[in-house]
């Protein structure tokens, strides 16, 4: 009889994490300004800085200011944080610190929107887009640091952790013989990294999900919800049924393989 022992366990807690990954699909149309997503996802270190990189830019083109002091001696949220923090203007590094500082800018900048986010015109400038955006950055922010926080926590940090860009690059250039991984993150917290990567802060116009059970909902940012943009209708329309046709073809080719494992471990 089989069983599951040692490194196996991570072998069923991926079989699980893909499992549970099926029970729906997600299908997005976005509205893309830039080719960042056009290629393949990095390595997931260079996958984070990317993810900061974007947020941080978009804040700052956003209109995020931090609020100055409103008396002698009163400081603001953001100037409370520890100096050892990277600010808006400072090289982000792959740590929970970077996604937390992300996080109560973007925070800071939702509650301080008022009617100049609605005096521009054009999609980019339209204060729901930017509303959806802002609250996108402020909750992957939260995520992503609580994954670099627990693979802090674990002690199995790797050698991309806590360094920029440039202090990646050059540990490259001095180990290029080194095949470990950059970062020590389950399958899972790579999934969702990818997608954040891979969304970045681009404008979702539709998303359709779908239930294995049955359950559709499509939603339409109103921007794109005019006759004129028939166009991405059909395009998410497409999708959406060469999606379905993967999703049912990997939902029975899992179960398949999932049902033979069971009766492997059972000893049948």
């Amino acid at each position: 009889m089989l069983s599951l022992t040692g490194g196996d366990r991570g072998l069923k807690e991926t079989f699980q994490d893909i499992a549970e990954d099926l029970m729906n699909l997600e299908v997005n149309t976005i509205i893309q300004t830039s080719l960042m997503t056009a290629r393949k996802a990095p390595r997931p270190a260079h996958a984070l800085l990317d993810i900061a990189w974007e947020y941080r830019e978009t804040l700052l083109e956003y209109g995020y200011e931090p609020t100055p002091e409103r008396a002698p001696g009163e400081t603001t949220k953001y100037q409370q944080r520890s100096a050892d923090e990277p600010g808006p203007k400072e090289t982000p590094s792959v740590n929970g610190d970077t996604f937390r500082t992300l996080y109560a800018m973007a925070r800071e900048r939702i509650e301080n929107m008022d009617s100049e986010d609605s005096a521009s015109s054009g999609p980019a400038a339209d204060p729901e887009i930017k509303q959806a955006v802002l609250s996108r950055i402020r909750k992957s922010s939260v995520e992503i640091a609580n994954i670099l926080d627990r693979v802090e926590a674990r002690k199995k940090t790797s050698w991309a952790f806590g360094k920029t860009r440039r202090g990646i690059l050059e540990y490259s250039i001095k180990h290029p013989d080194d095949r470990s991984p950059d970062l020590a993150i389950t399958n899972r917290e790579w999934i969702m990294i990818r997608k954040v990567w891979e969304i970045s802060v681009e404008q979702i116009a539709m998303q359709t999900v779908i239930q294995l059970d049955g359950d559709v909902v499509t939603r339409i940012c109103r921007t794109y919800a005019g006759d004129e943009h028939h166009h991405l209708w059909n395009a998410h329309m497409d999708s959406t049924k060469v999606a379905m046709n993967s999703w049912q073809y990997l939902v029975e080719t899992v179960g398949k393989f999932l049902t033979s494992a069971a009766s492997l471990l059972r000893g049948s």
